[in-house]
């Protein structure tokens, strides 16, 4: 018994259709303030801390917006201090310290860095 190729094709295109069907009507998750990081006195400097030491390794970044391609290539260990020349916030409103003569920057999480 012979099949018809154009049997094979339909029925791909058929399931080619409703998997696009099931990806584009699936509902889009909102963002809400708790996938927000929670920027507060508590977990990030909001205020100029002047002085601040690395309490593990970090990177620094060329903009306020953190990602690969605003990566200076700058990695400094744990126990680097830096003096701090001021803060900005990221698009979030994450607030980032700006060290180096205002070209680099870097993360104000309290986790990560600690005023002396």
């Amino acid at each position: 018994t012979r099949v018809c190729p154009y049997i094979y094709t339909t029925i791909s295109l058929m399931n080619r259709r409703n998997a696009e069907k099931r990806l584009f009507d699936t509902p889009v998750k909102k963002s809400t303030s708790k996938d927000s990081p929670q920027v507060g006195t508590n977990t990030y400097y909001t205020t100029n801390p002047g002085k601040v030491k690395l309490l593990a390794s970090c990177n620094l970044y060329t903009s306020v917006e953190f990602n690969d391609k605003t990566k200076s290539g700058l990695s400094y260990p744990k126990g680097t201090v830096f003096t701090v020349n001021g803060i900005k916030k990221s698009k979030n409103g994450v607030p980032r310290l700006i060290v180096s003569n205002g070209k680099f920057v870097l993360t104000a999480n309290k986790e990560y860095v600690k005023k002396v």
